[in-house]
């Protein structure tokens, strides 16, 4: 297997606002979707939101492609996934639960590789989880400690 790196000086031509959507799936969990929101607030990127929650949130959603499923279940993620994708305007998306933290960087760095290597269609990075504990945090590399 060889890996590939991005040459130093490659650039984007588009802004990743044009090139990058980050869309946010989420189930009655309307904390974790504000706490994810806040968390990607200032990346340069869209944001779409797949909300099959029964209830629709309070929250102010203007600053968001925010979409509310109360039709698709828990159980019809597929759909959910698929209504989201025929939805899209950039070339580039990233699928993220409400509890999952994607790195800024990693996602630029990701859409500046797609960019400079046509002949890839997507990247994956690390896996990081981590135990909270009541006097530590305990992280995992996918099933690796480190």
């Amino acid at each position: 297997m060889t890996v590939s790196t991005l040459p130093q000086t490659f650039e984007p031509t588009l802004p990743l606002s044009e090139l990058l959507t980050v869309v946010l799936i989420t189930h009655n969990r309307p904390v974790f979707l504000r706490r994810a929101l806040q968390y990607y607030r200032n990346l340069p990127c869209k944001v779409m939101v797949l909300d099959s929650s029964s209830e629709r949130p309070e929250d102010d959603f203007s600053t968001v492609d925010y979409h509310h499923l109360p039709q698709i279940a828990y159980w019809g993620l597929q759909s959910k996934l698929t209504f989201g994708v025929e939805r899209l305007t950039t070339p580039y998306m990233v699928f993220a639960a409400d509890d999952d933290f994607l790195l800024h960087g990693a996602l630029g760095e990701a859409v500046s590789f797609l960019e400079a290597n046509h002949d890839y269609a997507l990247c994956i990075g690390y896996t990081l989880m981590y135990l909270g504990l009541a006097g530590s945090v305990n992280y995992y590399r996918r099933d690796k400690k480190v």
